[in-house]
């Protein structure tokens, strides 16, 4: 019998165990857990094989070729084999087998090779200052679902409270009219105020769960039912960054000096291009079979030279792509000016509101202090019959709600104060290769 209720205890403590939780926990695991950092991390990786593949431009191509054929002429007056255009024409019957090596070199294009690795390297930078935005993206969505979930746990505790001391009250309510000391319509009113609040704390419950699940989305973290989330903690120390050290302008500042570096490699293109070329053939032949072509393979012939292209009218597409550049540029400054603005604007917001947040939390503070008095002030002389129980009551339902505010303007004012570090230095301090 006894085994059965230690059993029945330890199954009980189980049961209601309460794991916590603090952000500074959940965002580490948000950020090393995140798909969507890592499917940005691969943009900076591709980025980079794309700049290795147009450096690879600087080298000379070397090709090595080997090709065996058959032919069969079907007029035996003729034994040449000529070309019309890029089709041979055989008119011999003979097994052959040529070989080549040839090379190719970009001796001078006037810079073409050069815009494009500039280019590609603001690419690889840009795509860095975009890792970083998304990482602060992900961190201010879970700062803020945090502080929403942890606000209504908080009301989700608080309502338990003054559920408790209002159900305590229409009891005390429903003695008194039954000894005929008060109205029906105190006891319904106070009925109607407990269905009120088992109402509100119902929407209150459903509202964490509905912010707990949106947390989990976020974090990519599976939460137990009986998660307790913790206070967030406010920064000390937080440095006064300006918008230009921020990886949003980096971003755009790349972007518009990868924009300059491409309207370079558009206005080269007005200007000649000089290759390098030169090919050696080898070449056998023979009427009886392929093997003997490889008797008798000797040298043939080699050629080599210099092949410059210029196009000197193209239908003004250049032109049309060089003004198009010159207005994906212009508006790429307008972006860096709007940003640095709506940056202004968010942080003039925040201060606003935490400074607004702060003298709520004073007044709360000073609130809780003096209903914490009345409650004293109430229970001592409810004990000396100066007062009923219901005064009593009251002044502990006050304080609850009092407590409650008091705690809420605390986070709110941790919140607003952990999103201004991340706006001023959160994508500052993220670091990616």
């Amino acid at each position: 019998m006894i085994s059965k209720k230690v059993i029945l205890f330890v199954s009980l403590c189980l049961n209601t165990v309460v794991y916590a939780i603090n952000f500074e926990t959940l965002h580490k695991y948000t950020l090393q857990n995140s798909k969507i950092l890592k499917i940005s991390k691969f943009d900076i990786d591709i980025s980079k094989s794309e700049l290795e593949y147009i450096k690879s431009e600087r080298y000379p191509n070397l090709s090595l070729g080997i090709s065996s054929e058959r032919s069969k002429g079907l007029n035996s007056d003729l034994n040449d084999t000529f070309y019309v255009g890029d089709n041979s024409v055989s008119q011999s019957t003979l097994y052959k087998t040529y070989s080549y090596f040839s090379l190719n070199y970009n001796m001078y294009d006037f810079g073409r090779l050069d815009s494009k690795i500039k280019a590609q390297k603001y690419t690889i930078e840009s795509k860095r200052n975009e890792y970083c935005i998304k990482q602060n993206e992900i961190s201010q969505k879970l700062l803020e679902s945090f502080y929403k979930a942890k606000t209504s746990q908080l009301k989700q505790t608080y309502l338990n409270q003054v559920l408790k001391y209002t159900s305590e009250l229409y009891e005390y309510y429903n003695r008194l009219f039954k000894v005929g000391n008060v109205q029906k319509m105190q006891v319904v009113s106070n009925a109607i105020e407990v269905a009120n609040l088992y109402n509100e704390l119902n929407n209150t419950n459903k509202e964490f769960i509905e912010n707990l699940e949106n947390l989990s989305n976020i974090s990519n973290y599976a939460f137990d039912e009986n998660i307790k989330l913790d206070s967030l903690t406010t920064i000390s120390n937080s440095t006064e960054n300006k918008f230009e050290d921020t990886n949003l302008a980096k971003k755009y500042l790349n972007d518009i000096n990868n924009k300059k570096a491409q309207l370079e490699l558009i206005q080269t293109q007005y200007y000649p291009q000089m290759n390098f070329f030169g090919k050696y053939d080898f070449y056998g032949f023979d009427v009886e079979n392929f093997s003997n072509t490889f008797d008798n393979f000797q040298e043939n012939s080699y050629k080599y030279g210099l092949n410059i292209s210029w196009t000197v009218f193209d239908g003004f597409k250049l032109k049309s792509q060089e003004k198009k550049a010159m207005q994906e540029l212009s508006q790429l400054k307008l972006k860096y000016e709007q940003a640095r603005d709506d940056f202004m604007t968010e942080l003039d917001t925040l201060n606003k509101t935490y400074a607004f947040y702060l003298n709520i939390y004073d007044k709360n503070k000073k609130r809780v202090k003096l209903s914490t008095s009345n409650t004293d002030m109430a229970l001592r002389l409810n004990k000396i019959g100066e007062v009923d129980k219901s005064i009593q009551i009251n002044s502990m339902i006050k304080k609850i709600y009092a407590q409650l505010e008091l705690k809420q303007a605390k986070e709110t004012i941790s919140y607003k104060m952990l999103k201004r570090d991340l706006i001023l230095n959160g994508d500052i301090q993220c670091t990616v290769h």
